[in-house]
């Protein structure tokens, strides 16, 4: 059944936990307050989510086995970097299952969707490579 939620953190713990399609661990690379928001959206299959982070930080994630995720900025902001390359919001990353290490400037705003390897993969020859980006 689709369903979508809207969240609002206060600590990176239970931030980290709630992301889907990912083990994530975050380090603020800052003191001051911690706030994050989350949005999920679920569409049986197709998982999306958005985040807004105020803090810069370090954050390391790896891809649950099992799906696949595409992630993109969601417009203008400071500098991020996606294992250590500088992203911009014309950039779309698919993600794969090595770790992956990423930073922040702060108030960052990025967004991710995920579909399950068996549905996605058969598509995925009708995309121009040329488009995207493969991050190892």
């Amino acid at each position: 059944m689709p369903w979508s939620k809207v969240f609002v953190f206060r600590d990176p713990f239970p931030y980290q936990a709630a992301i889907r399609a990912a083990d994530v661990e975050l380090y603020p690379t800052t003191r001051g307050e911690f706030r994050a928001e989350l949005t999920q959206i679920t569409l049986n299959q197709l998982w999306m989510q958005r985040f807004h982070e105020k803090l810069p930080q370090v954050f390391v994630s790896k891809i649950k086995p099992g799906r696949r995720v595409i992630g993109f900025l969601t417009g203008e902001q400071p500098a991020i970097q996606h294992c250590g390359m500088d992203l911009s919001p014309r950039d779309i990353v698919i993600c794969n299952y090595d770790v992956m290490h990423h930073r922040t400037a702060g108030d960052c705003r990025f967004g991710a969707m995920s579909l399950t390897q068996m549905i996605l993969m058969p598509h995925a020859k009708l995309w121009p490579v040329t488009n995207f980006r493969d991050h190892r």
